[in-house]
């Protein structure tokens, strides 16, 4: 890009940034107003206000490039597949305004991309302990590794040890399941997955993911010999 079509760039961004504030300035000051005002009355009633906002397409097109909004876009993304999973805590019990909510967001962002770099002890307590005081869903760790995340396998794999470490099951199993859909039919993850069925008793669910191994192997043998199938 030469300096001419640089100069030319910077203006026609400038201009549009303008007509953007001319049209829409002054109602983004309403909407913030509004998030938060629903985030600090957190009853479901408020919530659902927040659903309906964030499900108007229009809204969302208008907005989707201001930073503040689209933070929230994605956490009522989050909080919307956590009531259809009926969990009891959802992200919007982790703070009561957008602020708080965001800083939430990117403490578990940063954890995760510390443990992909560098598993360190400090850094897998810390985030232990953040799921715990928060009550973070897998919804939303499945949420900020599919968004944030290039090498996802990688961490899944660091993240299932961390949380079978913990006693933390569901937590494995769900990044488990994770690693299934990314690379459906792996005979180790199938396996890891009939394990974790197959030690809480669920042995219906544990034969339906050996039954998905193309070609068994010794481990999948072991595992029906081991729970009697």
């Amino acid at each position: 890009m030469n300096f001419e079509s640089s100069e030319e760039f910077i203006r026609e961004r400038k201009k549009k940034e303008k007509q953007w504030y001319e049209k829409y300035g002054e109602r983004e000051k309403v909407y913030i107003s509004f998030v938060d005002e629903q985030l600090k009355n957190g009853t479901l009633e408020s919530r659902e206000q927040l659903l309906q906002l964030f499900r108007d397409k229009q809204f969302i097109e208008n907005y989707k490039s201001r930073n503040d909004i689209a933070y929230m876009i994605v956490i009522m993304k989050i909080y919307e597949v956590e009531i259809s999973n009926h969990n009891q805590k959802t992200i919007l019990d982790m703070g009561n305004s957008m602020k708080v909510l965001r800083e939430k967001y990117n403490e578990l962002k940063f954890i995760l991309w510390r443990i992909g770099f560098r598993e360190e002890e400090s850094t897998v307590q810390r985030l232990v302990d953040f799921i715990r005081i928060n009550h973070v869903s897998q919804d939303m760790i499945r949420q900020v590794i599919n968004s944030s995340v290039s090498e996802k396998s990688v961490l899944l794999i660091k993240l299932t040890e961390i949380f079978l470490d913990n006693s933390m099951l569901s937590y494995a199993f769900c990044m488990l399941d994770f690693m299934n859909e990314l690379s459906p039919g792996d005979e180790t993850v199938l396996c890891m997955l009939a394990e974790l069925c197959g030690s809480v008793g669920n042995i219906q669910r544990m034969n339906e993911y050996l039954d998905r191994i193309e070609k068994p192997g010794r481990l999948a043998e072991g595992i029906r010999i081991k729970y009697g199938c």
